[in-house]
């Protein structure tokens, strides 16, 4: 089968928004659980994959920091109510956003739902992320995210959207 193991690369790159700075130890141990799972071609060197994956890494750390500080240029205070759809493999940058958009705005609802945080995953989540996610909709999550939002005291009631990239 010429399928690869799941690389995660950007839940790594993620994670230093949520556990904390990512080290030069840190992405070395990264590349060589990536090159133990064999997401490379055998013919590609151990020393050129290392070295090759380092720059890349780096350059994704620096363009998700300025991915970060772009999402962080919307005043999010405007958002009674932001809503994430978290599938696999967006669970850290979602916390992310959500992270940061807690310390600059604490009284904005973070409300979480989506494959990833179902069942007992997202029980497990609820609690780890608490500090950052106000509700976390275990199951479909469509038609109690507009239920819940009534009981959140909104003057006027209002739906709110943001479009990113227009």
């Amino acid at each position: 089968s010429d399928s690869k193991p799941n690389a995660m690369i950007g839940e790594f790159i993620f994670s230093k928004y949520i556990e904390g700075n990512i080290t030069e130890d840190h992405i070395y141990s990264f590349i060589n659980t990536l090159i133990e799972q064999k997401i490379f071609p055998a013919k590609i060197s151990k020393r050129e994959t290392h070295l090759e994956l380092y720059d890349i890494i780096n350059q994704l750390l620096k363009i998700t920091d300025q991915f970060m500080k772009k999402l962080l240029e919307i005043n999010w205070s405007l958002y009674d109510i932001i809503g994430f759809s978290v599938t696999f493999q967006q669970l850290m940058s979602s916390l992310s956003l959500a992270s940061e958009v807690k310390k600059r705005w604490p009284q904005t609802n973070t409300v979480f739902g989506g494959n990833t945080v179902h069942s007992k995953m997202g029980m497990a989540y609820s609690k780890k992320y608490e500090n950052i996610v106000d509700t976390f909709f275990i199951g479909e999550g469509e038609e109690a995210i507009v239920d819940n939002s009534f009981s959140i005291d909104l003057k006027p009631f209002e739906i709110r959207t943001y479009k990113l990239w227009q």
